[in-house]
């Protein structure tokens, strides 16, 4: 049996700064709906406000990919009087920087894929970012969960993932498990992160994202993702990713599988969302301790994390591995 370790995890509360997306993927419960599809900067600096009452060690600044061609976030840009998409995103991280008061709260990006001078404007206001490397197979590009999707190409994913080390900017990335993708294309989506983390120092954490189904989404009745799909997912990360990388899972999904999904590999739990675990204070700290001391009790020391880890990259690439070519991830 593995020893009990280090286990980490962060508080974050998400600014969902739009509730809109241009694109179509079948099991994503956006467009969320609301008055505003772009969420107005006096709203922003509610949002932080809140976070930090409710403890908040991160926020995490969320819409939908490259809403910025919606003719709707233009004009409710022009209402918030900003130029461009990426000026409002800079203004958003000029207000959580500009709001902080005792220890930092750092700003996450999650906005989907960005070209390397995006990337590099926003390192000067964000900690961090996360941008998936959602599916390398065919079947759930063509015809499956993604079919709908221009931004889910996983070569130019993979190109704005190793874009991002250019800025540089710390990344979380990963994979969905469960959305109708092979164990084979699961390995090979896992092989090249790790290839990217050991060459550009990048990679923070690898997320394994679960499917659970969405009320009025396409795949609405497709069964989630199961405790032995993660299993081996998480045993498969460990095997591809470096040491110094952690397996991230969403602790909220598997509550009652912790221990086994951390005697498999994983290391990170994830970020906890606020609004997920309660609106109020006190009941939030109530269930993290619900969540946390059984694992406590089992031996494993819990960190709480302000963002994604570290700020400068991590070197891994010994010198046979600098003219490596990372592995293409066409699934033509």
């Amino acid at each position: 049996m593995k020893r009990p370790g280090t286990v980490s995890y962060s508080l974050v509360q998400p600014i969902e700064v739009a509730r809109v997306c241009p694109e179509s993927c079948a099991f994503c419960p956006y467009p969320l709906g609301g008055r505003d599809t772009l969420m107005p900067f006096r709203t922003v600096v509610r949002e932080i406000a809140r976070g930090r009452q409710l403890g908040a060690t991160m926020f995490d600044v969320v819409a939908g990919d490259r809403v910025e061609r919606m003719p709707e976030v233009q004009r409710e840009l022009q209402r918030e009087r900003a130029r461009s998409f990426g000026d409002y995103l800079v203004r958003c991280g000029e207000i959580v920087a500009s709001s902080q008061g005792g220890e930092p709260r750092p700003a996450r990006l999650d906005v989907g894929p960005l070209d390397s001078s995006e990337w590099g404007r926003m390192s000067r206001l964000y900690a961090g970012a996360r941008l998936l490397l959602t599916t390398v197979d065919k079947e759930v590009l063509n015809s499956g969960a993604l079919c709908g999707s221009s931004t889910q190409n996983p070569e130019k994913r993979l190109e704005s993932i190793i874009a991002a080390a250019e800025a540089p900017i710390p990344l979380t990335t990963g994979t969905m498990i469960g959305i109708g993708e092979s164990r084979a294309s699961r390995e090979k989506a896992l092989r090249v992160l790790g290839e990217v983390a050991r060459r550009y120092g990048h990679i923070r954490s690898v997320l394994l994202q679960a499917f659970r189904p969405h009320a009025a989404t396409r795949m609405a009745d497709y069964p989630a993702t199961p405790l032995s799909d993660m299993l081996d997912a998480v045993a498969i990360a460990r095997r591809h990713l470096p040491g110094v990388v952690p397996v991230q899972i969403n602790a909220l999904d598997w509550r009652e599988h912790l221990p086994a999904l951390l005697e498999a590999g994983a290391e990170d739990l994830g970020d906890l969302n606020l609004r997920v675990l309660s609106a109020r204070e006190a009941d939030a700290r109530i269930e993290i301790d619900l969540l946390l001391k059984p694992l406590e009790e089992k031996g494993y020391k819990i960190e709480r994390r302000s963002v994604l880890g570290f700020t400068d990259p991590i070197h891994l690439a010994g010198p046979e591995d600098e003219n490596a070519r990372i592995e293409r991830v066409e699934t033509h």
